[in-house]
């Protein structure tokens, strides 16, 4: 044990020794709060604030300011005024006895790298004032009590990976600045549109297409499932690292090629993930330690490359589309995975072309690679009709339950059009015995799906017409009562009230 404590206190002498040997400033002066702050001297008028010692040893014990730090504009030395026109690279780094909310002075233009990194006693908001042009990477990284609001002024142009890496509660940037404008509590590149810096009530808007290096690095406020835009292409190195309180299932969109290093490492509230078809590069690590996945799906008929992305995440099962299994079998790290499942991953849109006439649905999905029938269905609300279904405005079928084979994704229209059928009409569609004890009888025309719904307005029976004409319907399973049969077709919809003995 003594030997222990000799070795701490020669390496805290050998750090005292390089450090004094190793001065970083020009001179030091007391600040209005009664801190002594260091300085170089940068031009004629203009010095930027350091540290005191080596890069290893920024600060020994007493050298560090403690408390609410006033940094000034001006400073004099030898009896010249100097300007106080940046914070250098690490000039604040580690200063965690610094407390209260930081005011920079309109003075500095530029905060260098690291500057304030680490400074967890800084609290609230930080209003960058409008001469600063530059921040340096991971400047305010770790300032963790950094939670208010982050205001941009117009002047900035720039600022690095990590800068605000921390999790903000708002973003406010000036209206004037050519650079950066906040939509959606995001705050966005004006030039590629791309989200450079998220926080805690961010909504990603749907026209972004690059999520930036770390743009929401541990920002562990973060919750609830994460919507990602279809439009999106690239989830950058670090994106979403540390946000471990996401939930719900992880959707890589279709358009997304690149997922970064760490990107989604950490974000071990997710469920599921599944991988857009058009990813083809996934970065080291950029999964690990996801470890709550319960399955992964990858809709790429080709394994994306990856090194170590799945690091972490155990072994889940894989779910690829029909015919790639041997690839995926074959591919690096994916190989590693013990159970890899092919099924139908392509995906059907149906929408009606207008909801007050009728609404739609998917019928019908294909369960495996073996048959990959599908089927929407299209139903005409009261005095409507069915038309059509289309697809990129071509007609692809006049059936309102509408099977076809599931080889691609799919994105259907119903149409539909005003059609009182009248009293006599309706009159042509028969249903009896009523009551009856279990057999019903239904003739009518261009019957498609007959629905069966009880008092509480619950469905309890469906049937797919198997003749346009007849159909008898099986209510014996049913107990005594009243139902609403509703008949779907080309005619529209039409609602029969039967009485089940």
């Amino acid at each position: 044990m003594n030997k222990v404590i000799k070795l701490f206190a020669i390496v805290a002498i050998m750090a005292s020794s390089l450090a004094l040997e190793a001065q970083n400033f020009d001179f030091s002066a007391s600040c209005e709060s009664g801190q002594t702050l260091y300085y170089k001297i940068t031009g004629a008028n203009e010095v930027e604030i350091t540290y005191p010692n080596t890069d290893l040893f920024p600060y020994l014990g007493p050298q560090m300011p403690v408390g609410n730090v006033t940094i000034p504009s001006m400073v004099t030395f030898e009896g010249h005024e100097y300007e106080v026109a940046a914070i250098g690279e690490k000039g604040f780094k580690g200063c965690n006895s610094m407390t209260g909310e930081l005011v920079i002075p309109n003075s500095v233009k530029k905060i260098g790298q690291a500057a304030f990194k680490d400074c967890t006693g800084l609290t609230g908001n930080l209003a960058v004032p409008n001469s600063v042009s530059s921040i340096g990477a991971g400047a305010f990284e770790g300032c963790v009590g950094m939670t208010g609001t982050l205001s941009l002024p117009a002047s900035l142009s720039y600022f690095g990976h990590l800068a605000f890496s921390t999790c903000w509660e708002s973003f406010v940037v000036d209206e004037d600045s050519p650079y950066f404008f906040v939509d959606s509590n995001c705050i966005i590149m004006k030039s590629d549109s791309t989200l450079v810096l998220g926080c805690k009530n961010s909504v990603i808007p749907d026209y972004v297409k690059a999520i930036g290096y770390g743009a929401f690095y541990k920002c562990s406020e973060l919750n609830g499932e994460l919507f990602l835009p279809d439009c999106l292409e690239e989830v950058g190195t670090y994106a979403f690292k540390n946000c471990y309180r996401l939930s719900g299932d992880l959707v890589v969109p279709d358009h997304v090629k690149k997922i970064g290093t760490y990107a989604f490492s950490m974000c071990y509230g997710f469920n599921s993930m599944t991988l857009g078809k058009s990813v083809q590069e996934i970065q080291a690590f950029a999964f690990a330690d996801t470890h709550n996945f319960q399955y992964i799906v990858s809709k790429n008929p080709i394994a994306p490359p990856s090194a170590q992305a799945f690091d972490g995440v155990g072994d889940v099962p894989v779910i690829v589309p029909c015919g790639a299994l041997e690839n995926y079998q074959n591919a690096v790290e994916w190989k590693d995975f013990s159970s890899i499942e092919e099924r139908n991953l392509f995906e059907i849109e149906a929408v009606s072309a207008n909801e007050e006439h009728g609404s739609v649905e998917i019928y019908q999905m294909p369960d495996d690679c073996l048959d990959n029938t599908a089927a929407v269905l299209a139903v005409p609300r009261e005095n409507h009709s069915f038309i059509n279904w289309t697809e990129d405005g071509v007609v692809v079928s006049e059936d309102s339950l509408f099977f076809f084979p599931l080889e691609s994704d799919r994105h259907l229209v119903a149409n539909f059009q005003y059609s009182n059928i009248g009293e006599s009409q309706s009159s042509l569609i028969n249903v009896f015995p009523n009551p009856t004890k279990g057999l019903l009888n239904i003739n009518a025309e261009n019957v498609e799906m007959i629905r069966v719904f009880d008092v509480n307005g619950l469905q309890v029976s469906e049937m797919k017409a198997i003749s346009e004409k007849n159909c008898v319907l099986d209510l014996t399973f049913l107990p005594s009562g009243c139902y609403a049969v509703q008949i779907i077709g080309k005619h529209g919809t039409i609602t029969r009230m039967v009485v089940k003995d």
